[in-house]
């Protein structure tokens, strides 16, 4: 049987060093057609040795991680990915899908608990461009049981869906929130973000791409006061949902990870139960490597040197001296100065130069001439 268990059928029918063919097998679409949001709650596994209902399968642990977006939830995200084992969902549902009733929404996360699934409403879903195939078919985890399997997800994209139904039904899910405490370095990210879609048509740099926007930039007092107000109002409205679920739920900041990747992903893997898969052993790190074809599945634990941001996946661009950013730093300081003691934890903000986690401002700025 393959490495990972599901047991019977017949091995030999599949030639695991070569995806696609046994991705065809596997899946029985052909990497081919268009999937709407009630044909990828039927795309579970129909090969023999692959577990059907893998969220039942004993040592399984369901993980539903809530977001905003321009928090460095990619990076935990490939982090968590890496580890053989693991198989996360990446933004499982985005704005595009906000017409999706509360009904079909529960539907598709309570599915992406228990068998690995794509985005609600992925289109071309086989295609080797989407996350689920790099993430999940390419680096064969499908011989595989998992670890731990869920999605990443940004509540406030449908704020009516029952999520704390959701939790109820699916025994043993776990609740991680990961947040940016920096509020102005996640508007600065959500600013840049436009400027980098509005340009190259993508959210997020990532290695190796040849398109990009100039490394500095003039924020603009106004747009600044504006964009700070709508992050901290998105924000609470965040922290509102993801705390009223009744259950517990484990925090992570992005600050921490940026700080101490290695530690920060201990202790959440420790928090699932799940310790022992993050690996010490620094000879380990080619098998953890997500984008891994070979004919043998990888080991089931990621080392530290994968731990690294850069290579194949997203990359950091802006400093963390915003002062190497900002044309008009200055101007910014001196607003945030004028404004006096209810300013004072944007600015403090606005000014650090190491990742420091910060609690909620809570403040609304006034605008211009208010």
């Amino acid at each position: 049987a393959p490495p990972g268990g599901g047991g019977g059928g017949d091995e030999a029918a599949f030639d695991y060093r070569d995806v696609d063919v046994a991705f065809d097998a596997f899946t029985g679409v052909g990497g081919r057609g268009t999937l709407g949001p009630s044909q990828l709650n039927r795309h579970v596994p129909e090969a023999p040795h692959v577990p059907r209902d893998v969220g039942e399968v004993a040592g399984t642990v369901p993980l539903i991680l809530l977001k905003l977006p321009r928090t460095g939830s990619s990076w935990l995200t490939e982090l968590l990915n890496a580890i053989p084992t693991v198989y996360m969902s990446k933004e499982i549902m985005q704005g595009s899908d906000e017409d999706a009733t509360p009904t079909e929404v529960i539907d598709h996360l309570t599915t992406a608990l228990m068998r690995p699934t794509d985005k609600l409403a992925r289109r071309g879903a086989w295609l080797p461009t989407s996350r689920f195939y790099t993430d999940y078919i390419q680096p064969m985890k499908w011989l595989r049981r998992m670890d731990v399997l869920g999605f990443t997800l940004n509540p406030l994209h449908s704020p009516e869906a029952h999520y704390s139904k959701l939790i109820r039904s699916v025994p043993g899910a776990k609740v991680v929130v990961f947040t940016r405490t920096n509020t102005v370095k996640l508007a600065l990210s959500g600013l840049r973000g436009r400027m980098l879609h509005e340009k190259c048509g993508v959210s997020n740099m990532r290695a190796g791409m040849s398109c990009s926007i100039p490394p500095q930039l003039e924020w603009g007092e106004e747009a600044f006061v504006r964009d700070i107000n709508s992050w901290e109002e998105r924000s609470q409205r965040f922290f509102e949902l993801a705390y009223s679920l009744g259950v517990e739920v484990f925090e992570v900041t992005y600050e921490d990870l940026q700080r101490d990747p290695q530690g920060t992903l201990h202790r959440l893997l420790a928090y699932l139960g799940k310790p022992s898969l993050l690996s010490a052993d620094p000879g380990s790190s080619a098998s953890a490597s997500s984008g891994s074809s070979s004919s043998s599945p990888p080991s089931s634990s990621a080392s530290a040197p994968s731990l690294r941001r850069g290579g194949d996946g997203w990359v950091k661009r802006t400093s963390d001296d915003l002062r190497n950013t900002l044309e008009d730093f200055d101007k910014l300081d001196a607003l945030l100065q004028a404004r006096g003691p209810p300013a004072l934890c944007v600015r403090r903000q606005l000014k650090a130069v190491e990742p420091v986690s910060f609690p909620p401002c809570r403040v609304k700025l006034r605008p211009l001439g208010g």
